[in-house]
């Protein structure tokens, strides 16, 4: 009897705790409409560079596939575009969608992330990577003290060669950093995406300035030629969006001029990786009138043309 007792208290001890991991970390933030938006970081120590740009990551509808509920999201950190993720409430999971996959346990998804680990907790992967988890350290966000999911692995190689990626999950947002990278004898490289602001069932969280403007990569697939493409609204009063592709990295130059001719402005002026960006003109300092917008690279340069009508 007491055998059974001290078994049944072991029993009601875990499921307590299972219970304790669920209500901290809570539900992944998973509803069309919400939007993330992540400061993306890379850097090179050899040879130098260092660099910067907005992602913007929106779940743009919801599908159900076997039964199970998926948010597509047009971008999303080191995943490919338009990527369907799903939580599954009942373990913690952050699961993808893949129909070349067919993992043990796992019928065409791959798991992203186990949200609901626990000190020390190992995540085993369908790629024989593990990650573990390192830290539970209530963060600082936006403010506040939130509940948070440290995950880490890395593996290492001869000369001092260490690869690595961690991800840090905040209870109601999500994924709020991510870094993958390596480091060896002859220099150091890191992408890195924080989260700066996002938008969560109708509530605005975090740095608003750059939610409403600044430059965002919309999509990574790599296109096959430069392009600025035309503004829209056009007519617009005073925020106006302005898209174009770049297919190579390169450095890239944004810049507004008046109807004389005369630069008023200069938007974004550094190196970018391959892929489909947008920046958003907020125009409330200028007067109404003819407005052109010019796209400069090493080998590329063209010219459009914007009204701002107040």
């Amino acid at each position: 009897m007491k055998v059974i007792n001290r078994y049944l208290a072991l029993l009601f001890i875990l499921n307590v705790s299972l219970l304790t991991q669920i209500n901290i970390m809570g539900s992944y933030p998973l509803q069309v409409g919400n939007v993330f938006v992540f400061l993306k970081s890379n850097y090179n120590s050899s040879p130098p560079s260092n660099d910067s740009s907005y992602l913007r990551c929106i779940i743009t509808n919801d599908t159900v596939i076997s039964s199970k509920r998926y948010f597509r999201f047009n971008i999303f950190p080191l995943s490919n575009p338009n990527v369907l993720l799903r939580f599954d409430s009942l373990s913690g999971r952050l699961l993808d969608y893949d129909t070349t996959l067919n993992c043990s346990n796992y019928i065409h998804e791959r798991l992203f992330d186990s949200v609901w680990a626990a000190i020390s907790n190992v995540v085993r992967y369908c790629n024989n990577y593990k990650n573990y988890c390192r830290d539970t350290t209530p963060v600082i966000l936006f403010g506040q003290s939130n509940y948070s999911r440290n995950l880490h692995w890395s593996v290492s190689g001869p000369m001092g060669f260490v690869a690595y990626d961690g991800r840090i999950y905040a209870k109601g947002f999500g994924l709020i950093f991510q870094e993958t990278g390596s480091r060896s004898i002859s220099g150091t490289q890191f992408t890195r995406y924080s989260l700066k602001g996002c938008l969560i069932n109708g509530q605005l969280y975090g740095d608003t300035v750059n939610y409403l403007v600044g430059l965002i990569q919309t999509n990574s697939i790599i296109p096959n030629q430069f392009k600025l493409y035309s503004n829209y609204p056009n007519p617009f009063n005073p925020i106006t969006h302005i898209p174009f592709d770049i297919p190579e990295r390169t450095f890239v130059l944004l810049e507004i001029y008046n109807v004389t001719g005369q630069k008023i402005e200069t938007l974004f002026n550094g190196n970018l990786d391959a892929g489909s960006y947008e920046f958003k003109w907020k125009a409330v300092t200028n007067c109404s009138g003819i407005y052109f917008y010019r796209l400069t690279t090493k080998e590329f340069m063209q010219t459009q043309k914007a009204i701002l009508i107040k």
